[in-house]
């Protein structure tokens, strides 16, 4: 839905444009033809109410975003801080903008990030799925499951992450972890396999792979140490 808010905009400045051009050529045309005639002034008068109207929007659209932005920043310094509840009502809030009803996948993101800080881990997953395809709910909803033992339920939203961001080594292991506990342990080594094919000086996947080959559970190593593992970003929360 990204480019919805573009092509709005863009129809309404080719709007503007046209009428702007139509009552600018009417007001000279007939400021010309009969000067100070009553349709010389109202053309004129039109041209004048257009122009303070355009102006006026543009005003509200540019405080309107500034409101926008300003909940974004109030959610994520309240999250930060641990007042999840008021985190969450703020992200609430953009669902009342045109922008997040068409695509209240970031939206429902952030409610989600908040339910899960408050320990609402079911009302958590509703809101990720409600995000739909948006990666970060993907992976926190598989993550999430992972934690509550919903191993497959975990396997499927880490695959779909897996599908829309192919850089993110942490999720390959968490699958294989997700599919190691149902019991799918060749699996689990596809899985590692694969990407080390593609990633093959990677040594959280070696090392993982390892694991698996010694009958052992795949771990995250350096995040289990408190060090974020250098060829694989953060899990997002």
């Amino acid at each position: 839905m990204s480019w919805l808010p573009v092509a709005l905009h863009l129809a309404h400045a080719l709007v503007v444009f046209g009428l702007a051009y139509a009552l600018t050529s009417l007001t000279i045309l007939w400021h010309h033809a009969a000067p100070n005639s009553t349709e010389s002034l109202l053309f004129g008068a039109a041209w004048i109410g257009g122009a303070i109207l355009e102006l006026a929007l543009v005003v509200y659209l540019f405080l309107r975003k500034a409101r926008i932005k300003r909940i974004w920043a109030d959610a994520t310094t309240a999250t930060r801080s641990g007042d999840f509840a008021t985190a969450r009502a703020l992200a609430a809030q953009l669902l009342a903008y045109w922008e997040y009803t068409l695509n209240p996948a970031p939206a429902y993101y952030a409610m989600a990030v908040a339910s899960e800080g408050m320990g609402e881990g079911r009302e958590a997953a509703v809101l990720y799925r409600r995000a739909g395809d948006y990666p970060p709910a993907l992976l926190n909803l598989g993550v999430l499951l992972l934690e509550r033992g919903a191993n497959d339920r975990a396997a499927e939203a880490l695959r779909r992450y897996m599908a829309r961001t192919q850089q993110d080594l942490s999720s390959v292991v968490l699958l294989s972890m997700a599919l190691y506990r149902s019991g799918k342990i060749e699996a689990a080594k596809g899985v590692l396999r694969k990407k080390l094919a593609e990633r093959p000086a990677s040594p959280l996947l070696k090392r993982n792979l390892e694991r698996l080959d010694r009958g052992e559970e795949p771990a995250l190593f350096e995040a289990v140490k408190g060090k974020p593992d250098l060829d694989s970003p953060p899990i997002a929360k």
